[in-house]
């Protein structure tokens, strides 16, 4: 199997994966949370982006392809903020650094497009979304430990969801780091960097689809609806 090959699996199956997860959602949207909601927004999000990067590809000879990666950067933020923003529902402090984390991501988004547009702005986005989602990520967890000492942690959509989410962005953390070397040193390598980090997307989708499903069956089973709607 090709380098080309291998990049080519890796791309199509986290675009599945993130097809997977918007119909596990829409199949049970008005049952389901506002928080798993948004991450069908997400896999809506995912789905159209890759679709536009798929055409720029074929058709466009990769013209617009930074741009539209970058605008799917921002807006994924933006969205993973709003799906914590909704978890902690009673968390006032937690909401407004939620809100101030935002509004630091529409600053970086503002700066990308008015700065050089030769510059690779994509890794210093990737980076503010990488380090933004750890840290609410591992807040979550704290938590999700503190607030439900006698629950089964397994048991919670919530659970499955943030260590999607932990797993994808602390992996990606690194690579988008090193972005820049990655461009300059080891261009020839740069589609094996990216396979790798499309499997990982796949991985990610592959949980975040388990803890949707765990969601679907606690609306389904009104003695075990406890926290699938948000964490105090």
């Amino acid at each position: 199997m090709t380098l080309k090959e291998i990049f080519d699996l890796s791309n199509y199956s986290q675009w599945f994966g993130s097809f997977v997860i918007l119909m596990l959602v829409l199949n049970s949207y008005y049952t389901l949370p506002w928080n798993i909601r948004i991450i069908g927004l997400m896999g809506l999000v995912s789905v159209v982006f890759q679709l536009l990067q798929t055409i720029s590809a074929y058709f466009f000879r990769y013209q617009h392809i930074n741009a539209i990666g970058d605008c799917y950067v921002f807006l994924e933020t933006l969205i993973f903020l709003a799906y914590y923003y909704i978890l902690f529902k009673e968390g006032r402090l937690l909401r407004i650094a939620l809100l101030f984390s935002a509004f630091l991501s529409i600053c970086v988004y503002a700066m990308v497009i008015l700065a050089d547009a030769s510059y690779p702005w994509y890794a210093v986005l990737s980076t503010t979304r990488n380090v933004l989602l750890i840290v609410f990520s591992v807040i979550t967890f704290f938590k999700l430990i503190k607030d439900l000492p006698n629950d089964n942690l397994l048991s919670l959509p919530t659970f499955w969801i943030n260590s999607g989410i932990l797993f994808l962005y602390s992996c990606t953390l690194i690579l988008s780091l090193s972005m820049d070397y990655i461009l300059t040193d080891l261009l020839d390598d740069f589609g094996a960097f990216w396979a790798f980090k499309n499997f990982l997307r796949a991985g990610f989708c592959v949980v975040i689809c388990f803890g949707i499903w765990k969601a679907r069956l606690q609306a389904l089973s009104p003695q075990s609806k406890k926290t699938i709607s948000g964490i105090s």
